[in-house]
């Protein structure tokens, strides 16, 4: 697959299936309190527009790999998901993906190495 291929597909992954309001606020811990609509729109943007740039280049230029889902469990505000991301050429990647449902779907709300991922 393509650099700008994967880049597209990553894009729309995140777009998708991630809760970004819900990071949005994690994100912007108090500030999001007295935010204004406009301001968190925006902030909402330009975060996912981050996310996209910063880690869809990385895991374009990462060659071919496997993602494996090594288990599941239940957490106190939906599933953890562990997995580990294993790329051609070098050491697997473990992580932690914690899903919620947002308007009746799971959607991913916060992923980190297993021992920081704390969930929202």
């Amino acid at each position: 697959m393509q650099p700008s291929t994967k880049a597209a597909y990553f894009s729309r992954l995140i777009r998708e299936d991630f809760d970004l309001s819900s990071m949005g606020r994690f994100v912007l811990g108090p500030h999001w309190r007295v935010a204004s609509p406009d301001e968190r729109e925006q902030f909402r943007r330009r975060f996912t527009d981050r996310l996209v740039r910063v880690y869809g280049q990385r895991l374009a230029q990462g060659g071919e790999g496997e993602f494996v889902v090594t288990d599941s469990r239940n957490g106190p505000e939906g599933i953890i998901v562990s997995s580990r991301i294993v790329p051609a050429q070098s050491a697997p990647i473990a992580l932690e993906w914690w899903l919620g449902i947002t308007n009746g779907v799971y959607k991913s709300r916060d992923v980190a190495p297993p021992k920081l991922a704390k969930g929202l």
